[in-house]
């Protein structure tokens, strides 16, 4: 074997030296507190591939070199690091992508209504007052109740009565142009009329939707 050769498997043996400590260097990936880090240059799994960044370091591949720290995906590099991909509020809180800030504070989807301190109403529904959503086209009587279009909120939460009715004390609704009286409905016109029967309950697949908290 000439000198050459021997000079170039010694060259060899000792990259391979140098190289196998480093490979077989594999550690845990400890995350920081916010899960949107690690340290540039830990040692990951032998099937990562490592990137290595301008500051010195490496980071496995789908990740983001940032200022001697590595972005996990769903993150952001910025000047204060590593952040969630999202809506940062006037309050400091952070909404992460498909979410809206909340007036009051918290997050809601961004299709929702929002209705103020992270409570929604998903699309087809509004918020009613006093907490809960109901149909966007229903009046509101207030704390997730409402009545169909051409229909009011009787009195007491009793339930919904067409407009121009009258709510009777016994719990009677009297009919458009008539009123109460201890023996019943009385018209102008007609004299005694029969009272009219409340409407049927709103289908089950068309009830006032509880809010959605996030």
């Amino acid at each position: 074997m000439s000198s050459t050769s021997i000079v170039r498997n010694v060259r060899k043996g000792l990259l391979t030296l140098i190289l196998i400590p480093t490979l077989v260097s594999v550690s845990a990936t400890f995350l920081d507190g916010a899960q949107n880090s690690a340290p540039a240059g830990t040692q990951f799994q032998l099937a990562q591939v490592c990137m290595r960044c301008l500051e010195g370091g490496c980071c496995p591949a789908g990740t983001t070199c940032c200022h001697g720290r590595c972005c996990l995906p769903g993150s952001a590099c910025t000047a204060q690091g590593c952040i969630p991909v999202g809506m940062r509020c006037p309050n400091g809180q952070f909404c992460t992508t498909g979410f809206k800030c909340s007036l009051g504070g918290g997050c809601v989807p961004e299709n929702d209504t929002d209705c103020g301190n992270g409570i929604g109403c998903r699309p087809g529904f509004k918020c009613s007052q006093g907490g809960g959503c109901i149909p966007e086209n229903d009046v509101d009587c207030g704390s997730g109740r409402g009545c169909r279009p051409g229909q009011r909120c009787r009195a007491n939460g009793l339930g919904c009565a067409p407009i121009g009715t009258t709510d009777c004390s016994d719990g009677r609704i009297c009919p458009e142009g008539a009123v109460c009286t201890p023996t019943g409905c009385v018209s102008s016109q007609s004299g005694n009329v029969p009272p009219l029967s409340l409407p049927p309950p709103r289908p089950s697949d068309d009830l006032p939707q509880l809010p959605t908290q996030r």
